[in-house]
């Protein structure tokens, strides 16, 4: 399912942005999301 894929899809680029961005992850940007949702919005 198309869904199923995507949730997955979002699923493993979260853990890499996580990975990426080490401590900053979980820290605000512009908007007020954290930096790593940010990438994955990306």
């Amino acid at each position: 399912m198309v869904e199923v894929d995507l949730l997955d899809f979002v699923e493993t680029f979260k853990c890499l942005a996580k990975q990426a961005l080490w401590e900053h992850a979980g820290e605000p940007a512009t908007g007020g999301f954290a930096r790593w949702k940010h990438v994955v919005i990306h």
